[in-house]
């Protein structure tokens, strides 16, 4: 595969296994492992057990610490979209934007309108390395605002780009042969996390500021969180609306261009529909070599399920609750773990370089087109050899 993160997790519908979900991408180390909501579309209760199957697909190992089902039964007619916290929200009448466009005054608002897997990317376009240092984005997108509203949901489904994946790794190729004291450095809180998080928070590469317009100014009122490539989850962020006035709420994002995909934006103002929630653990989990696994997985503890080579699996079942005869029920996958990625050590350290990118906002765009044009050229002389 083409990426560089994440395991692969497919669910049962009775007929075979379909991929459906992509937690904790981005989560490149243990001190970054995180908690994941991703909807499981394909699953289906066969036989009074749901099934899924977790597979290691790209060059990394993967630690999964805790795994379960929450399952959320809610009103026909109505959907349920967690936040990055796990908190769910029922959703009845989404508003979309009355007018989304780019820097550029494009109308993109066809591919912010719903979830339907034609997203927004800026790739990059013909340009040299000379003009590119203008290499961010700019959406704006406009709702109507209620009068006395204090907050309001953003409904987001938004992730990262194939090529901010593939950055991923070669970021991660420049520490070269003390990758590995890096990631001991970061692990135990040492001044290098502190570095990695504010280049994080700095660039926007793998988490997306959301600005509100608070009268003349633009306000941070809330962060999307990156994940994907290949499958980007709905999430709700609560945004403060204090200061906001007028009739119209305008949300401004300035994504890096090749980093981010968008799919859907849109606002709720109103209240929660009632649901009920419960979670389900793990009946039996079973790897590829036969050994139940189930104990690494039914909590989060540390001790982890890992799958280290391409091809690595584990099978997981659980018991399905009677169904739903009064409404709709949406299931979600709860995923906690991390991954590392399989680098090459042979080369030295590029020290400087990634000095100058930490200490420059900006620069890393700049390299990362760099990056793709290199890359780009290679790829095109493959093909040329295949001919």
């Amino acid at each position: 595969l083409t990426k560089e993160s994440c395991p692969f997790v497919y669910s049962y519908d009775g007929n075979g296994y379909t991929f459906d979900a992509e937690p904790y991408g981005g989560a490149i180390s243990e001190v970054l492992k995180r908690t994941d909501y991703s909807r499981l579309e394909h699953l289906r209760n066969v036989n009074g057990r749901y099934k899924l199957m977790l597979r290691n697909e790209v060059r990394e190992t993967q630690y999964t610490d805790e795994i379960s089902i929450i399952v959320v039964d809610h009103p026909s007619g109505t959907t349920v979209i967690p936040n990055e916290s796990g908190v769910m929200s029922v959703i009845k009448t989404p508003i979309k934007a009355l007018r989304a466009i780019d820097k550029h005054g494009n109308d993109i608002g066809s591919f912010l309108d719903s979830t339907d897997g034609i997203a927004w990317l800026d790739m990059y376009s013909d340009m040299s390395v000379e003009k590119s240092r203008n290499l961010r984005q700019e959406i704006i997108a406009e709702f109507p605002k209620p009068e006395g509203i204090n907050t309001v949901k953003l409904l987001v489904n938004a992730g990262t780009a194939l090529w901010g994946s593939h950055m991923i790794r070669a970021m991660l190729e420049l520490r070269g042969d003390k990758v590995d004291e890096w990631y001991t450095a970061i692990n135990s809180g040492q001044p290098e996390l502190f570095e990695l998080m504010n280049f994080v928070e700095r660039e926007e590469l793998y988490a997306l500021k959301v600005h509100v317009k608070v009268r003349e100014n633009w306000e941070v009122r809330g962060v999307i969180q990156g994940g994907g490539p290949f499958i980007t989850e709905d999430r709700v962020i609560s945004i403060d609306l204090t200061g906001v006035e007028g009739d119209n709420l305008i949300i401004k994002l300035e994504p890096p261009v090749a980093y981010w995909t968008i799919d859907y934006l849109a606002v709720q103002y109103s209240d929660m529909e009632p649901s009920s929630e419960q979670e389900i653990h793990l009946a039996s989990a079973v790897d590829f070599k036969g050994n139940d696994v189930s104990t690494l997985l039914n909590k989060t503890d540390g001790k982890y399920q890992i799958l280290t080579n391409i091809g690595d699996w584990a099978e997981l079942e659980f018991e399905a609750p009677p169904p739903n005869m009064d409404g709709k029920r949406t299931l979600y996958l709860k995923t906690t773990g991390y991954y590392k990625l399989h680098l090459p050590k042979d080369e030295p350290m590029q020290d400087e370089l990634i000095k100058f990118l930490q200490e420059n906002p900006g620069e890393i765009l700049s390299y990362s087109y760099r990056e793709y044009l290199r890359w780009q050229k290679e790829e095109y002389q493959l093909l040329k050899l295949q001919k």
